[in-house]
């Protein structure tokens, strides 16, 4: 106890009884042994500035030998125990480093691994999924969460996280008084905070209305930088002290190749759209069409469910093109496409099929639902004024219908049959809604140019 407080050797001689400072019977380091005990020598083992162990020897009599015949520690004595503690302390240094060594190795590894599996994906839930999961391999967080800001900055939403519950469909707008908002918007850099509970910051980590956290170590890393920052990782843990500056900085290499994934991922989806996307109507394309169309009879047949195909298309369209020009002909289509995506259930399904033609996929649908909702999709641009640069006119549409299983069989047959009966609408006085079947069953005849 004497030698680890001072931190000095602690080098003596045993003083009899009757002598003027008796022998302290408290003053042992052995539980026998301790009447033949002539003299001692402790030497303190120092390890990062504390004293972490006391290396002890004696020397003690020999059956009835004489305790002032026993020789005490020399200088040479004095001078190996010096060397036997540097010896443990090089040997604890050599396995400190060793341990270090391993823990570092172990911690590039898995950092390798993370990197290899994120730029394995360019979908951004994907990307934020792996860096909650696999960055708890690094850091042994109680949660974390990836917050994604929207394209304008005015929002974010959490699309990934690990500990807490979140709605990745809800937007969170700028003004949230929220951690997730402040590294989005405000962080200069990582922040590591080891003794978060003794901030008394009312901010709430990830969402405003999120169940209070218990939070001792914070640690916030922002995702890109000004002003294209896609997003924040966050992460906590109850206790303080649990995340270390290494860690952070592996986490800090891992966020900035995940935010360069992000934006990979978000130039990819906009090109994606683009290739899907009719540039005018921003509507899905007839490629688009196509393909959901193949989507929803497979999904129709495995359900045995009906599925109905709306065509529409926008009645003398040529003579308003001629009459007030294209660009009030493109602001048209426009409006009609925003008038039929705000008609739409969620699961239906518009594209622009070509010209001022459009297509809508109606699953699950019946015939006297598809033509409740053909009807109100009608009178919906009926009542409409289109109005551009001091031009104001109404238009009207024509629809044909065609019903999968009874009215046809398989694509190439829904699509022929639905555009039959748009074509009998358009004949038959425009601005109306044909039912394939109708018209089949009584017979009218339909010259279809096909």
């Amino acid at each position: 106890g004497y030698c680890a407080k001072g931190a000095v050797p602690l080098i003596g001689k045993r003083l009899l009884a009757g002598s003027a400072r008796s022998w302290r019977h408290d003053f042992v380091y052995l539980r026998a042994g301790l009447e033949g005990m002539c003299f001692y020598m402790f030497q303190p083992v120092v390890r990062g500035g504390a004293v972490v162990g006391i290396l002890a020897c004696d020397r003690i009599t020999q059956g009835e030998e004489d305790p002032e015949a026993v020789q005490g520690f020399t200088k040479s004595d004095q001078d190996f125990m010096q060397s036997a503690v540097d010896v443990l302390s090089l040997d604890w240094r050599r396995k400190r480093a060793t341990e270090i060594q391993r823990q570092s190795n172990e911690l590039l590894t898995t950092f390798l691994r993370i990197i290899s599996k994120l730029s394995a994906t360019l979908n951004i839930e994907e990307v934020a999924t792996l860096l909650v999961l696999e960055s708890k391999r690094l850091l042994n967080y109680e949660t974390a969460g990836v917050a994604l800001a929207s394209e304008d900055g005015t929002s974010y939403t959490l699309i990934s996280g690990e500990g807490f519950e979140f709605n990745p469909q809800t937007l969170i707008g700028q003004d949230a008084k929220t951690w997730a908002q402040w590294c989005i918007s405000s962080a200069d850099d990582t922040l590591l905070i080891s003794d978060f509970q003794k901030r008394k910051s009312p901010m709430a980590i990830y969402a405003p209305d999120e169940i209070p956290l218990e939070v001792g170590s914070f640690l916030a890393i922002p995702l890109g930088v000004p002003p294209r920052r896609r997003g924040a990782f966050l992460a906590t843990h109850r206790k303080g002290g649990q995340f270390h500056p290494e860690t952070e900085q592996f986490l800090r290499i891992l966020c900035r190749h995940a935010s360069v994934l992000v934006e990979n991922a978000i130039t990819h989806r906009q090109m994606e759209e683009l290739a899907v996307t009719d540039e005018l109507t921003r509507l899905p394309n007839h490629r688009c069409f196509q393909d959901r169309l193949d989507e929803e009879l497979s999904r129709a047949r495995r359900n045995k469910t009906p599925l109905s195909l709306l065509m529409i298309d926008i009645d003398h369209f040529k003579k308003l093109n001629d009459t007030y020009g294209h660009p009030f002909g493109d602001v048209v289509l426009g409006q009609v496409a925003d008038i039929i995506e705000r008609c739409l259930r969620m699961e239906d399904f518009a594209g622009r099929y070509g010209g001022e033609e459009f297509a809508l996929i109606l699953p699950d649908t019946n015939r006297d639902g598809a033509r409740q909702s053909a009807e109100r999709l009608r009178a919906e641009v009926n009542r409409t004024l289109f109005t551009h640069e001091g031009i104001s006119t109404r238009v009207t549409i024509s629809g044909g219908l065609a019903t999968y299983p009874k009215d046809a069989g398989a694509k190439v047959e829904l699509i022929e049959n639905a555009d039959r009966a748009l074509y009998f609408a358009k004949r038959s006085g425009r601005n109306r809604i044909a039912q394939y079947h109708v018209i089949h069953a009584m017979q009218l005849p339909i010259e279809f140019q096909g």
